[in-house]
């Protein structure tokens, strides 16, 4: 049996890991893999989600930024629900899942989620693109307005 890791701070609270789970919709939150986190025929295992960090929870690892104290890592808005195997992809290939790639799967999954329940985000918040700064920043047509902090 593998020895869990101790994050200690950069670990989610109960609260952050319950709202994590509710804004899942039951899906891995990567736009492009429709993965369900409790799938059908797994009643004696209950999930196949993990919550990744956007931004390492220790120094050295996928993403790392030294500047996050730990309790900032493992906020809400740094860790992302994803199924096992985007869990793994993202972290052996952090050079092609940038943090900011991954906050877009967080921000498009909300979108979609909210679309689900009949609320539609205004088009030019549906078009994303990335900026000279390497910022995902939303678009319309006349200007340029900088993605807001997912609380």
């Amino acid at each position: 049996m593998r020895k869990r890791q101790s994050r200690g701070k950069a670990s989610p609270n109960a609260a952050t890991k319950l709202k994590l789970f509710t804004d899942s919709a039951g899906y891995c939150q990567n736009p492009e893999c429709d993965n369900e986190i409790f799938p059908k025929g797994f009643e004696n295992f209950p999930h196949i989600a993990e919550m990744a960090h956007i931004f390492a929870a220790t120094d050295g690892g996928p993403r790392t930024d030294m500047k996050l104290s730990k309790e900032e890592r493992g906020a809400y808005k740094n860790i992302i629900l994803l199924c096992a195997n985007c869990h793994t992809l993202v972290d052996k290939t952090p050079q092609k899942h940038a943090a900011e790639l991954m906050q877009s799967w967080k921000l498009e999954h909300e979108f979609r989620r909210q679309e689900a329940f009949g609320w539609r985000a205004p088009i030019h918040l549906r078009i994303l693109t990335w900026s000279n700064e390497s910022k995902l920043d939303f678009i319309n047509r006349t200007n340029s307005v900088v993605i807001p902090e997912i609380a």
